[in-house]
Order: structure tokens, then sequence, then C-alpha cells
């Protein structure tokens, strides 16, 4: 008696404590769908793009796992950039782009995830956040390339483990293309669970090397107010925003690939020469 008089008072009639009640239990199933589905939707692995072959880099991973990683290498080049790709690629799917940077005058490493391409293993954000600092030690200790000769270029899922290693390093630029506040909130908009992934929007600020942050304008896939998001949170300079006109998220290299190359180029130049900045 004592408790329906308490429920009463601070809830109301019945009705309203039954409703609130279900409105708790959907919460919690959908809470328990999203943490059970987001596995599966962040690491969509794709049947491998590539096999193992002399080019193909073997790095072995903190945990001790074997992933994949090819190298495009420019006699003269100045800088090495670090590329960490999206979900649904692997190295062999991003090849055109890798000479593309290349041609630019860029060496250029891009390394797989647990479980993607030839890599062995299962991909976790943690085994990611693994990923990158095995591809950053080959690249400084193995290859002996100073970090200030180092670019990390994350590509949307890439955006997560390139922000973590900036965050701990301190590389000549970061580059974020496509990027997202958190996995979660590319499909709530708001932050809804109490647990999430990839939670960029919280490390961005402790990002001190100059970042170039690129979004095609049609991107439904991860709307371009992410990248706005980020812009605004972080606090190294310089800081640029580009948006390509006409693309969206799948099609932005496929349209727009050149666009993409000269604004690094661009970037890269800026923040070599600040005295020219506007």
């Amino acid at each position: 008696m004592l408790h329906l008089q308490l429920d009463r008072l601070i809830l109301g009639p019945p009705g309203r404590l039954r409703t609130l009640r279900a409105g708790v239990f959907v919460y919690a199933l959908l809470s328990l769908v999203a943490h059970l589905m987001s596995g599966y939707m962040l690491y969509p692995i794709p049947e491998p793009h590539y096999d193992d072959h002399e080019g193909v880099i073997k790095l072995t991973t903190g945990g001790g796992t074997q992933i994949s990683a090819i190298m495009k290498e420019h006699p003269r080049a100045r800088y090495t950039i670090l590329f960490s790709h999206g979900n649904a690629e692997d190295v062999g799917a991003v090849q055109s782009l890798m000479v593309d940077l290349r041609d630019a005058g860029y060496s250029v490493l891009a390394y797989d995830y647990h479980g993607y391409g030839t890599s062995a293993g299962r991909p976790s954000e943690s085994r990611v956040y693994m990923d990158i600092r095995a591809a950053y030690l080959y690249l400084t200790e193995s290859l002996q390339i100073p970090e200030e000769s180092i670019i990390l270029y994350g590509r949307s899922l890439g955006c997560g483990p390139t922000i973590e290693l900036a965050t701990e390093q301190h590389p000549a630029a970061v580059i974020l293309e496509s990027p997202f506040v958190s996995a979660y909130r590319v499909m709530t908009r708001i932050p809804l669970f109490p647990f999430d992934k990839y939670r960029n929007i919280k490390k961005i600020h402790r990002v001190s090397s100059p970042i170039l942050f690129i979004y095609g304008e049609r991107d439904r896939v991860i709307s371009p107010g992410h990248s706005k998001k980020l812009h605004r949170k972080a606090r190294a300079e310089p800081k640029e925003l580009l948006m390509i006109e006409g693309v969206g998220h799948n099609d932005l290299h496929a349209l727009a690939g050149h666009a993409v190359v000269e604004g690094i180029v661009r970037f890269i130049h800026r923040v070599e020469n600040p005295e020219e900045s506007p």
C-alpha cells in the first residue's frame, strides 16, 4: 500500500507508471540490440581484394596477431602517409588512392585491421588501435622515419584509430576524411546510449598536430555535421574544413579524387609555410 502511494505521489496515476516501465524496457532492449549488433555494423568485412604476395608486408601487433600492409614509396618523398581505410574496404580496395597520393609526392603505407584482407584475427575497437600502432612502429622503428615526416590519414572508420594515435604522437599533420563524432551517433545523431565506441569527439581536442577535415557535401552515411562538430572542438592550428561539392560518402574518390588530393597538397603546403596563411 505504501509502495502504491509513493508511486502515485511521484509518478501520478498508475497508467503513467506502466508507461514509464514500458519505456525503460524498450530502451534497455534497444541498448542490448545495439551492443550485440555493433560488431556486425561497424565491421562489415568484404571479401579480400588481394592475395598475399611479395609486396604484402606482415606486421605483428601488440597482441601477437599478424596483419597485412602495403606500401607505395616515392623516392623523393618528404612525408610518408599512414592510411587507415573505411569499414567495408581493405588495402587492396584503396590502391588507386595510394597511387594518386604517391604521384602527388608522398610515400604511403596502408594496413588492414584484424580480419580484413589477409590479416588474421577478428576486429574490435581495441584491436584496431593495436593495428595502427603496429603500422606506426613499422614506419618509425623498422624504416626509421621520424614522426615529423609522418602524416596520419583516416577515412570513415579509419578516423577512429587515426585520432587515437594522434593523441599519443605528434605527426606532421592529420587528415580526417568523412569523420564521425562517435560510432553510435552516426545512426542516432544524439547521445542515446550510455556506452559508445570510437568517441572521437571526446579526443579531438587532445590532437595537437594540424588537422584537415574532408567531407562530401551530399554524404548521407556520415552527416557533414560530424566534420563540423569535430572541427569546432579541435584545438589544433592550423585546422581546416574541406567540403567537396556534389559527392557523397562512397563516391567521393570516384567522382572527386583529384579534388581530395589537391586539397591535401594545399593543406600540407600551408602547414609547411605558415607565413603564407591569410
